[in-house]
């Protein structure tokens, strides 16, 4: 056999990556090395993984596609064989890949890092933010092993642990009339300037959140930062339906206002998403029990809720 499993890692990086140079900084090898672990995978199997075309990221062949699904799998057993050979189940070392949604990420994610730094010093974490079919994506192909999203719109091949119960509330400007009320009807914003988050399921999850009350938004705006939706909103601009509370002081002398919904809406969850048809490692365990951990005994249930 001429192929190693280091071959294999190395194709998977370059499919990863669609390029020699960024795959071999990854892995801190030469280009000249992975170039020579593909044409060596090529020659056992007969025939080839990757167009090559000049200038041009290397893109997968049809067989090339199916390859690296079957390396995904071998190089995810082989590390699960080699975390339980080491007994890694008392001690998780190592990367553990995974995601969060952007919107939150800067939330839910440094208290959870902090805790596994003084849980497992030797566990760190790999992060990526992005958006739910981004995360969606990474799940099913590997790339992440878990990721903290919303159950809003769930995806049958993947299976949803709750973390935190949430419940849509109103987000006003301090100065906004019926900011000092402790709840309201929708349909006493309806008319004004939405802004929301540039996701789709959440435009999906509004325009359904108001039919069912007989009404429509009117979304004046979307935003790719939750930073730049909280200032708007601060700054009187419009209003937002959010899930998680927000700090009050935006900027000096701007502040914000989570006011619950008088009428009858779902709750739903804060999740931690991860693939069955992937192995389960002791890190992901790791990471998962520090999420619960941070959730429940670092007061973020009770900083984060509204109306629940």
């Amino acid at each position: 056999m001429i192929s190693n499993l280091r071959h294999f890692s190395y194709v998977a990086a370059v499919a990863k990556h669609g390029s020699l140079v960024a795959a071999a900084a990854q892995l801190n090898v030469s280009p000249s090395a992975i170039s020579a672990a593909i044409k060596a995978c090529e020659d056992e199997f007969g025939y080839e993984i990757f167009v090559r075309r000049p200038a041009k990221r290397l893109q997968l062949t049809p067989l090339g596609q199916d390859f690296v699904r079957q390396v995904a799998g071998i190089l995810e057993r082989f590390e699960a064989f080699h975390d339980a050979a080491r007994g890694l189940g008392q001690n998780p070392v190592g990367q553990v890949s995974v995601g969060c949604f952007s919107s939150f990420a800067r939330r839910i994610v440094p208290p959870v890092m902090a805790h596994l730094a003084d849980a497992h010093p030797q566990l760190s974490i790999a992060l990526t933010e992005a958006d739910h079919t981004g995360l969606a994506d990474g799940l099913k192909t590997g790339a992440i092993e878990a990721a903290i999203i919303y159950d809003f719109v769930q995806d049958r091949s993947l299976v949803y642990e709750p973390l935190l119960e949430v419940r849509p509330y109103v987000m006003l400007p301090e100065a906004h009339p019926l900011a000092g009320e402790a709840c309201i009807h929708l349909a006493q914003v309806a008319d004004e300037n939405l802004v929301c988050i540039d996701e789709p399921f959440i435009r999906d999850y509004l325009i359904t959140l108001f039919a069912a009350n007989g009404l429509t938004p009117r979304i004046w705006r979307f935003s790719k930062s939750i930073g730049m939706l909280l200032s708007l909103v601060a700054h009187g601009l419009g209003y937002s339906i959010a899930f998680l509370r927000s700090h009050s002081v935006i900027e000096p002398g701007h502040r914000l206002r989570s006011i619950r919904i008088a009428d009858a809406v779902p709750t739903h969850n804060m999740v931690i998403a991860t693939n069955p048809q992937m192995t389960r490692t002791r890190r992901v365990d790791a990471f998962t029990a520090a999420c619960h951990h941070v959730m429940n005994s670092g007061g973020l249930k009770k900083r984060f809720q509204v109306g629940v």
